[in-house]
């Protein structure tokens, strides 16, 4: 475990850092708006706490790209576990430094940093902030598939069918700006995989 001493410290985490929490009084920034800029510099597991807040601060940084959002702040003892089931669920490895911003696929173009998305035609692609992280998550696995429970879906539960839903979104506008039918396929039992080549830059 580190402390950060700012919000700034958090958009260039240490590769081996999973899980970031984060004081929701203590940011000098919108909640929401830290989130999103720190979903697009990492895939990190996202935690906020905080003593008070309101169902639309709740909800607009689970949709900006947090993972949890408890309030008010619980016990250390269920902190603690819902952190390792989040450890659980986001696996093993995360990727988090900052030096890969930029991916390159099957004549696609994606900025994590900048949120966009080009075709190989050069037209953007406009992606929900889920749509874009679930594709970001299958870039950093590299033809491995994605567990379903890995796709950044707030409250999400065995019997969710919100990750299919979520890619099944995400394929339909890629198709629509030109994509293979097989550059996101379905792995039975497991989850979603992204066929293509991919280069970080």
């Amino acid at each position: 475990m580190i402390t950060l001493d700012d919000h700034h410290s958090a958009l260039q985490l240490p590769g081996r850092i999973r899980i970031v929490v984060i004081d929701h009084a203590a940011l000098p920034v919108p909640t929401h708006e830290f989130v999103r800029n720190l979903r697009g510099a990492s895939t990190v597991g996202i935690v906020i706490v905080a003593e008070q807040s309101s169902a639309a601060q709740r909800i607009l940084a689970l949709e900006s790209g947090a993972d949890e959002f408890l309030s008010p702040i619980p016990e250390v003892g269920e902190l603690l576990a819902r952190l390792r089931s989040l450890a659980r669920r986001i696996g093993p490895e995360v990727v988090t430094s900052p030096t890969s911003t930029r991916f390159e696929f099957d004549g696609w173009s994606l900025d994590r940093l900048a949120r966009s998305l080009f075709s190989p035609a050069g037209t953007p692609v406009q992606l929900t902030t889920r749509e874009f992280d679930a594709l970001t998550l299958m870039l950093e696995a590299a033809n491995q598939p994605v567990e379903r429970a890995q796709f950044n879906v707030a409250e999400l539960n065995a019997e969710s069918r919100a990750p299919d839903a979520l890619v099944g979104r995400l394929r339909r506008k890629l198709l629509a700006a030109g994509a293979s039918k097989r550059l996101i396929r379905p792995v039975r039992s497991i989850g979603y995989i992204l066929s293509a080549d991919v280069r970080r830059l």
